[in-house]
């Protein structure tokens, strides 16, 4: 647990100055995944950072930032099976694909060289706690902290 926090706040520090990462020099090639991130009635959530770590937990992860229209990409992925969670989306459950709690329930993401894995969808249902949120700016701040009830 304390390797995957490390993980999202190297990954959310990146992607804060507006840099990306695969995990390694694959990211000039390997495979995607795709999809988009909405809330429970289907509105896109922009600004959610989507997380693609190794099922076999050998190190290989990726990360996405969901646009305007929840769409998101992940790229330079190794050939391997991934657990794809979104995270740092203001109010809302932490689940992992396709729509569960725990991630030894999550769906595994196949990803092959070369290849996109599209429709790795994540719908999200409102959670009334407080929560962090980064930014999305390239600005240098601190988390703020929200409720939503």
């Amino acid at each position: 647990m304390r390797l995957l926090l490390l993980r999202v706040a190297l990954l959310t520090i990146l992607a804060a100055a507006g840099l990306s990462y695969g995990s390694s020099v694959r990211a000039q090639q390997g495979g995607s995944i795709s999809g988009t991130v909405t809330d429970a009635q289907g509105t896109p959530l922009e600004g959610c950072y989507v997380y693609a770590d190794s099922w076999d937990g050998d190190g290989s992860f990726g990360m996405g930032l969901a646009d305007a229209d929840g769409l998101y990409v992940i790229t330079g992925l190794g050939q391997d099976d991934y657990l794809v969670y979104p995270a740092l989306c203001e109010g809302y459950i932490q689940e992992y694909y396709d729509n569960v709690r725990n991630s030894g329930d999550a769906t595994r993401v196949p990803v092959t060289d070369g290849q996109i894995t599209p429709d790795v969808d994540v719908d999200f249902a409102l959670e009334g706690r407080s929560v962090k949120r980064w930014p999305t700016s390239t600005a240098a701040v601190a988390p703020q902290w929200s409720t939503r009830c």
